[in-house]
């Protein structure tokens, strides 16, 4: 948080709006690399390859990000409450996000549904 506030501070940021931006921020998960052992904490997820879509459902048009799995998340992961188990399945237009609505696209699939 030094960092931004150091940024906007040279930017003659009024410091009540730095702190009110400061207290949307969130704690999240952060995803590694693919082949690489994680420095700590267990893997919970994946960037890119194919989505394992519920058999049945189309694949979004848009690019497939990352699959995390909610059972392999720690708890103290986020603060915001995610199901217990399961996987989520994030897609997003990376490049224009700003285009409309059908930007993004966050897909949950249940423990146990059928995927291909």
């Amino acid at each position: 948080m030094d960092a931004f506030r150091d940024t906007a501070r040279g930017r003659d940021l009024p410091q009540d709006e730095v702190e009110r931006w400061l207290g949307t921020v969130r704690r999240c998960p952060t995803p590694g690399v693919s082949g690489q052992v994680p420095p700590d904490g267990p893997v919970v997820g994946r960037i890119g390859g194919l989505p394992p879509m519920p058999e049945g459902e189309p694949v979004p048009e848009l690019p497939f990000l990352a699959a995390i799995d909610l059972a392999a998340l720690p708890a103290d992961a986020t603060d915001l409450p995610p199901p217990k188990d399961g996987t989520l399945l994030f897609f997003a237009d990376t490049e224009d996000p700003w285009s409309g609505d059908g930007w993004a696209r966050l897909v949950y699939v249940p423990v146990g549904t059928p995927v291909s």
